[in-house]
């Protein structure tokens, strides 16, 4: 393993620990878990740095509570019908209407459509005329 190699497994590492200190943290720390954490911060600089990286991170995000109610409204609609249900079942009535609608036409083509007696005289001219030249 190269040394680049194994710095980027130890900032890794560091970065999977500090994750877990900061939940853990938000959880509520036992007096035992208080004592390694503060233990796991003074063993590297890097540590202390990751965990206020953490914190400024999180406190970028504006709190549930700030929110009124309008906004909830608007982020947690009232419906009693899961999320994604209405637009797949509208899908299914899009393809099944489609399907439909295209066998209609197809019907009514093969049923009443055929060629105009127009048509008809038009293409028995052109055959007779392209077989006598």
């Amino acid at each position: 393993m190269r040394r680049s190699d194994k710095h980027i497994h130890e900032l890794d590492r560091i970065d999977k620990e500090a994750a877990e200190w900061f939940v853990k943290i938000d959880l509520g720390l036992s007096r035992d878990e208080s004592i390694a954490y503060k233990s796991w911060l003074e063993k590297d600089s890097r540590h202390k740095s990751r965990m206020e990286w953490y914190e400024r991170t999180w406190n970028r995000f504006t709190p549930i509570e700030e929110f009124d109610d309008a906004e909830e409204e608007a982020f947690w609609p009232e419906s009693s019908e899961p999320v994604g249900v209405r637009s797949r079942y509208a899908r299914y009535l899009w393809v099944f209407g489609s399907f439909a609608a295209v066998l209609l036409v197809g019907f009514l083509v093969w049923r009443w459509g055929g060629k105009s007696e127009e048509f008809v005289e038009y293409e028995s001219r052109f055959a007779v005329s392209a077989y006598e030249n």
